[in-house]
C-alpha cells in the first residue's frame, strides 16, 4: 500500500461495501445524454495477467526550475493538491485528530489563503474549479461541499456519501457514492457548471461477493474505478465511457485490493505480485515503465510518467516524452526529512508539487526563496508543508 493510501486509510472511515450509507445522491440535477448502464455479473470481463515492464523509472535530464509558493508550519500532513479555476488549492490533516485546513493561491501570483472550510477535512481528494474548491469533509458520511474562492465562505453541499477519493482531469471531476438502495453511482461533475452526470451504477453485493470501490480514475475518455473484493473472489477494474456505450471489467485475481494511477488514456494497475501495466479497456499491456518500490508511480500523462524515487520518495522524476527530475526533498528539507505529499501537473505544463518536512527548520534554499508568499508562522517548528511551482516548458 502506498504511502497516501495508507495516510487515507488512517484517516477516512468508508462504508465496508460503500453501499449502506444513508446518501442519495447529490446535491445537485444530474443530466445523462445516455441511460447509466449497470454493471454486473453479465458485464463482459477480460482477464489480467502479469507482464513485466520494460524498463524501471530512473532520473534522466536536467531539474526543473521549481520555486516555493507556500509553507505552512505545524498544520498537519499536505494530504492532496488541486488546480483548477485560476486557484492552487491544497489540503492538510492532522492524522492522530483529523482537524485539517484548506488554503489556496492564484495560479498567477498572490498571498495564501486558508479558506473558511469544515472542521475536518478527510484526505479523500480536492478540487478546484471557477466556482471554487470541492472538499470533502462529514462523520458518519463523507460527503463534498464546495467552498467559494477567496475566505471560504458559506458552504454549498454537492455530494452525499462519497465511497472513494475523487478524480480531477481538467475541469471535471469523477466520483462514486453510495446509494440507500445498496447500489453505489459513479458520475461526473462539471466544475463550470456545477451539474453532475452519471455514468454507470454497481452494486456492492451480488450473488453473495461483496466488493469496495477503493479508487476512480478519469482519463481524457473514460471513468475507470477499481472494485476491491470483499473476500476470497476476484477484484476488478471496470471501465466506462464517457460518450457512452458498455463498460468494460478486467478480472484480478489474488489481489483484493488492486492499484490504479490517474492517467489521461490508458490507465495503469498493479496486482499484487506483479509490476505495474497499462488497461485501454480492450486488453492489458505492459508498461514502459515501473517503479522501484510499490507506491511510487504517480500519473501517466502525454506520454510522460510520474514517480518518486528513494526509500521515501525523496525524487519526483518524468520520463518519456518529458524527461527531467522534478524537484527533491533536499532543496527544502534543510537537514530534516522530506517526503512526497503531491504533484499535479496540467496539460500546458504547469507543475505543482507539495512536500512535507520533517525535523528541520524551513531554512532552505528553496524554502527561503520567496517566504513573502506563503510563510504562515516563526521558524520555531519542526513540521511544515511546502508547495512549489514550475513549469516543464
Amino acid at each position: 500500500m502506498s504511502r497516501r493510501r495508507a495516510l487515507r486509510a488512517a484517516a477516512l472511515v468508508l462504508c465496508a461495501a460503500g453501499c449502506t450509507g444513508s446518501g442519495s445522491g447529490s446535491g445537485t440535477s444530474p443530466r445523462a445524454a445516455h441511460p447509466a448502464p449497470a454493471v454486473n455479473s453479465s458485464t463482459p470481463a477480460q482477464e489480467a495477467g502479469c507482464q513485466p515492464a520494460k524498463a524501471k523509472l530512473a532520473p534522466r535530464g536536467k531539474p526543473l526550475r521549481m520555486r516555493t509558493i507556500a509553507v505552512v508550519k505545524d498544520q498537519g500532513t499536505l494530504s492532496d493538491i488541486a488546480v483548477g479555476g485560476g486557484y492552487i488549492a491544497w489540503s492538510t490533516i492532522h492524522i492522530e485528530t483529523g482537524a485539517g485546513a484548506i488554503y489556496e493561491r492564484r495560479i498567477g501570483g498572490g498571498p495564501v489563503t486558508q479558506l473558511n472550510g469544515p472542521d475536518v477535512v478527510y484526505p479523500s481528494g480536492l478540487a478546484s474549479g471557477p466556482k471554487g474548491v470541492y472538499v470533502v469533509t462529514g462523520t458518519d458520511t463523507q460527503d463534498v461541499y464546495l467552498l467559494p474562492h477567496g475566505s471560504g465562505g458559506t458552504m454549498t453541499p454537492v455530494l452525499r456519501n462519497l465511497v472513494a477519493p475523487m478524480s480531477q482531469h481538467g475541469d471535471l471531476v469523477a466520483y462514486a457514492i453510495g446509494l440507500a438502495d445498496g447500489r453505489r453511482e459513479i458520475g461526473v461533475l462539471d466544475t463550470h457548471t456545477g451539474e453532475h452526470r452519471v455514468v454507470a451504477t454497481d452494486r456492492a453485493c451480488e450473488n453473495g461477493r461483496c466488493s469496495r470501490i477503493d479508487q476512480v480514475e478519469l482519463t481524457d475518455d473514460a471513468v475507470v474505478w477499481a472494485q476491491g473484493a470483499i473476500g476470497d473472489h476476484p477484484s476488478y477494474l471496470v471501465r466506462e465511457p464517457l460518450a457512452g456505450g458498455e463498460p468494460v471489467r478486467l478480472r484480478i485475481t489474488g489481489d483484493v485490493q488492486p492499484d490504479l494511477a490517474a492517467a489521461d488514456g490508458p490507465v495503469p494497475f498493479r496486482r499484487l505480485g506483479c509490476t505495474w501495466q497499462m488497461w485501454d479497456g480492450r486488453a492489458a499491456a505492459a508498461s514502459e515503465f515501473d517503479v522501484p518500490r510499490a507506491g511510487q508511480l504517480i500519473s501517466v500523462q502525454s506520454g510522460t510518467w510520474y514517480g518518486t524515487l528513494g526509500g521515501e520518495g525523496q525524487t519526483i522524476v518524468a520520463r518519456g516524452a518529458e524527461n527531467a527530475v522534478v524537484d527533491r526533498a533536499k532543496t527544502i528539507a534543510s537537514g530534516g526529512v522530506g517526503l512526497y505529499g503531491g504533484l499535479v501537473v496540467t496539460d500546458d505544463g504547469l507543475v505543482v508539487a507539495g512536500w512535507n518536512v520533517y525535523g528541520a527548520k524551513p531554512g532552505g534554499k528553496g524554502v527561503e526563496q520567496n517566504p513573502a508568499e506563503g510563510e504562515q508562522n516563526d521558524h520555531e517548528e519542526t513540521s511544515f508543508a511546502v508547495v512549489r511551482l514550475g513549469h516543464l516548458r
